[in-house]
């Protein structure tokens, strides 16, 4: 178990309320709001779970306390809660899911499916819900990709996501033909909005750009134009070399937690965790000294 989780709980149980949720992420860096070590700590330990870094039942159930207790942490906890499927992080994820007001939060979908298919099914069935949501693309647009990706929506989803991208253009374009007269032109839309983030974000990987094209050109639009350097493929950051890098970040902002004061036991933890990894990265600044060499005697045994 990473040890530091412990220090990690009881500064958040004695963080003062913070702002509403919404408008949390702009203080996650304010060391007067929240320590950034701490910040740090939990943003990295979305690796935790494919990476084989255990947290006992007893802390997962007060994870779990104190993320229904105290609203203001939730998005601090997320990171680690909805990226460790588990039975004790379960509902949080659902409740997260139904009470999105617009995109869905971020979670290991994948990993979830696998460990509870029951949540599987009933979540699927939320998302295809939202996907259905026509005048809402904030709401309907992110469900249509996890709904393809995680849900097996195939064509249905592109479809779907094609359909609500078109009725936003269309009443974008309406908007803009009544606005541009009295205000001038350079009017944006969500719908433009969408369409840059699509191209210039890199949202989708070219096999996807390409499902999409399909649905948007038989609607009578024009291709949109995916860079080369898109997302090359989903889930990347399980990858080894992702999860090296992901696991050093971790290992050092552990590290930073610990104030320098590392056990064994957490020098074997994050060493058994990066001997699955590719080591081809150079150490970073703040990662322990000796790490990444206990990491290779471990792959050697």
């Amino acid at each position: 178990m990473p040890r530091q989780i412990l220090e990690c709980l009881d500064q958040l149980i004695d963080l003062p309320d913070l702002p509403e949720p919404e408008r949390y992420p702009d203080d996650w860096h304010n060391p007067q709001t929240v320590p950034a070590a701490l910040c740090e700590y939990l943003q990295a330990s979305r690796i935790w779970a494919v990476s084989g870094l255990e947290l006992e039942r007893e802390l997962r159930v007060e994870l779990a306390g104190v993320y229904k207790k105290r609203l203001c942490l939730q998005p601090l906890l997320r990171p680690l809660m909805f990226f460790y499927p588990c039975e004790e992080f379960r509902r949080p994820l659902v409740r997260a899911i139904e009470q999105a007001a617009g995109g869905l939060p971020e979670a290991d979908y994948r990993g979830w499916n696998e460990r509870f298919p029951d949540v599987r099914m009933y979540v699927g069935k939320e998302i295809e819900r939202r996907a259905g949501s026509f005048n809402s693309p904030d709401i309907a647009l992110p469900a249509c990709l996890a709904w393809s990706r995680y849900f097996d929506g195939g064509e249905a989803a592109w479809r779907q996501f094609a359909l609500v991208l078109n009725r936003a253009r269309r009443r974008g374009d309406q908007l803009r033909s009544w606005l541009e007269p009295r205000l001038g032109r350079g009017i944006s839309t969500r719908a433009d909005l969408w369409c840059a983030q699509l191209v210039e974000g890199c949202l989708l990987t070219i096999a996807e750009g390409e499902r999409l094209n399909a649905q948007w050109t038989a609607l009578g639009w024009g291709r949109l134009e995916f860079p080369a350097r898109g997302l090359t493929e989903l889930d990347a950051w399980r990858g080894p070399a992702r999860r090296a890098a992901a696991l050093r970040r971790a290992a050092a902002a552990s590290w930073a937690m610990s104030g320098g004061r590392w056990r064994d036991a957490d020098y074997d933890a994050y060493a058994r965790a990066l001997a699955g990894t590719d080591d081809a990265l150079e150490e970073p600044a703040g990662l322990p000294a000796g790490l990444l060499e206990r990491a290779r005697l471990a792959r050697a045994e």
